[in-house]
């Protein structure tokens, strides 16, 4: 059976050589950051636990992430660090994602691999919210009262189970809310097809 393990890997001048570190993970939430403003990012993270509340249990959510973001977008204290964030998981499967990014914020434009994306060219990736360090596809909408039967077609009885009495069941599974958004997305551009042939007809009376 195979052991994951985490290792801190390091130069050492005085062996003039690279050398490295055991980090117990079953210890302590494990968190490394590298490259220049190391300090600074644990401090800013300390900070953020801190006035979340969170110093003492260490309960992490997506908090390192928003440090990087923050980072990032201060050239002014952080020249070394600079760019859209390219973002990867590594899922415990093995099997790893790569995700975009909105950079510089949710009014800018969507990134993927620190490049940034044509609008209307965006691949299959799902994109995160560099302020809240959230995935946008995760907002969807908390009321959906017009679940009609010939919009949805066979998604109906989907769209009913996730949608009781009209509101956005809570605590879906990941799985299920990347489903809705499709759904969604694919009814929202049938409809739009389906106006703009009725304009068309009318205009041609």
């Amino acid at each position: 059976m195979s052991v994951n393990q985490v290792w801190r890997l390091y130069y050492e001048p005085e062996l003039e050589s690279f050398t490295h570190e055991f980090i117990d993970p079953t210890a302590q939430r494990v968190i490394q950051f590298i490259g220049d403003h190391v300090p600074d990012a644990e401090t800013l993270l300390k900070n953020k636990l801190d006035n979340a509340g969170k110093l003492l249990s260490f309960i992490l959510d997506m908090e390192p992430l928003q440090v990087l973001a923050e980072m990032s977008r201060d050239t002014n204290r952080f020249r070394p660090i600079g760019g859209a964030l390219q973002i990867a998981k590594v899922y415990q499967s093995g099997t790893s994602e790569f995700f975009g990014i909105m950079w510089p914020s949710m009014s800018g434009k969507p990134t993927f691999l620190g490049r940034h994306l044509p609008e209307h060219d965006i691949p299959t990736v799902r994109l995160f919210d560099p302020d809240y360090a959230t995935l946008i596809e995760d907002a969807l909408p908390e009321l959906l009262t017009a679940i009609e039967p010939e919009l949805y077609g066979s998604d109906h009885d989907f769209l009913m189970e996730c949608y009781p009495d009209g509101q956005l069941k809570p605590q879906l599974p990941e799985k299920k809310r990347h489903k809705l958004k499709k759904i969604i997305q694919h009814a929202a551009y049938k409809k739009y097809c389906a106006e703009q042939s009725a304009v068309r007809e009318a205009a041609n009376e």
